[in-house]
């Protein structure tokens, strides 16, 4: 994870660590340079086999590694298989597994770029579990016979979704600017209008109701006639002829960037794009495959905006995303963001172990970036899972349905496949 040829945007965690000392075929003892909260979170991390890997780390040639994507070798519930681009992911249950053996013998994942494919396929029970959007979810799967064949469950999921700038466009880099799209943006009619509902208005990084959460940072509220008085202070003040504010005779245009099949992303592009035309900025929507999306623009910082989503996680700690160190093509700052109080405060919310000292950190680290805006947190969705009602076993929790998948289980008489 550490060697500089691998990579990955999660070394950090592991640079931290001093010493490792196996004691005994089951305990490990880890020893760091300096106090380390997220430590025992990091280390729940998949096995990475030397003798598959190491060859391929010192040639800089992990991506073409067969444990990449032929061959690979976990410790998890459940063996890999068998994989088709495109077309299907098969697993096979783990009979070495530390808990036990799962219950289900055998997994298929079914690549399906469409939500809408995706919803004819269940309607037609081909196949037995899917995330929803908003709109099935609420209206469309409301009738008996779904409700025979399938269980709906909704938790707040730990991924906000956000509208990205990249802060190395001197437009962007304004501060005015960022704070003028946040009011020009009504996160209700996003909520209300892409999510009907199913999501929380998002402040910052932290999900509402969990204890790093801070409430009380800066807000904006839609407001188009600020976020014209913003425009006009960082200079867009003349209008073209269509309209658009211009700056020393250029206008205010740009690419949105958004990955295709996501019908979510595509409705909020155009609410942003609509919103920002009320203040006189053009946005042209530029749909991508997500492959192409990532390696072509994100990695390589090629993009003007973008509508992404981050997954979260339970530690607060978010020195990987927000630190100023963390802007190279595989790392996570992938908008150029750097700011030395941030920084000072990453370093110090994951250097105690004390809940109480950290919540001070991330309050304040909150409402820094509430007051950057370095990107305009949009909002916290839901997540909308649906599972055939043959499966048992599912035990919601805050965290969701998925945590115990290897204690779901099939009633012999309700099987519909044979184990081979």
């Amino acid at each position: 994870m550490i060697n500089p040829k691998t990579p990955t945007a999660y070394a950090e965690d592991f640079n931290a660590v001093e010493t490792v000392e196996a004691v005994d075929p089951y305990t490990v003892h880890i020893h760091y340079k300096y106090p380390n909260a997220k430590a025992l979170q990091s280390w729940g991390i998949w096995m990475l086999p030397k003798h598959l890997l190491e060859a391929a780390v010192r040639a800089g040639k992990l991506r073409e590694s067969p444990q990449n994507r032929t061959e690979p070798i976990g410790t998890g519930p459940y063996r890999f298989e068998e994989w088709r681009p495109g077309e299907k992911v098969v697993l096979t249950a783990n009979p070495d597994y530390f808990e036990g053996k799962p219950y289900i013998s055998r997994v298929v994942y079914r690549i399906i770029p469409s939500s809408a494919t995706t919803f004819l396929e269940l309607k037609a029970k081909g196949v037995d579990g899917a995330q929803l959007t908003a709109l099935q979810f609420k209206r469309q799967t409301e009738y008996p016979a779904f409700r025979k064949a399938y269980n709906k469950y909704r938790y707040a999921a730990d991924v906000y979704v956000y509208l990205g700038m990249n802060l190395r466009d001197p437009r962007f880099a304004d501060r005015r600017v960022r704070q003028a799209f946040a009011h020009a943006i009504n996160k209700r009619e996003l909520i209300e209008g892409v999510r009907l509902g199913l999501a929380r208005e998002a402040t910052g990084p932290y999900k509402p109701g969990t204890w790093q959460y801070n409430p009380n940072v800066h807000q904006y509220p839609y407001d188009p006639a600020k976020a014209r008085a913003l425009l006009a202070e960082a200079g867009w003040t003349a209008t073209s002829a269509d309209g658009v504010l211009t700056k020393n005779g250029v206008p205010f245009k740009f690419d949105l960037l958004l990955a295709q099949g996501s019908d979510e992303g595509r409705k909020v592009a155009e609410i942003i794009q609509a919103s920002l035309k009320d203040i006189g900025v053009q946005v042209d929507i530029r749909v991508i495959e997500w492959a192409a999306l990532l390696k072509e623009y994100i990695k390589k910082r090629n993009f003007e905006t973008v509508i992404l989503a981050w997954g979260i996680t339970p530690d607060p700690d978010q020195y990987d995303i927000w630190h100023s160190s963390k802007t190279k093509p595989d790392e996570l700052n992938r908008i150029g963001y750097a700011n030395p109080e941030v920084d000072k405060l990453l370093e110090e919310g994951r250097s105690t172990c004390v809940e109480a000292d950290r919540k001070k950190y991330y309050d304040r680290l909150q409402e820094v970036l509430a007051d950057d805006q370095p990107i305009v947190f949009l909002y916290f969705r839901d997540g909308l899972p649906v599972v055939s009602s043959r499966v048992r076993g599912i035990v919601p929790a805050p965290i969701g349905i998925n945590y115990n998948f290897n204690e779901w289980y099939v009633p012999r008489n309700l099987q519909r496949y044979s184990p081979g």
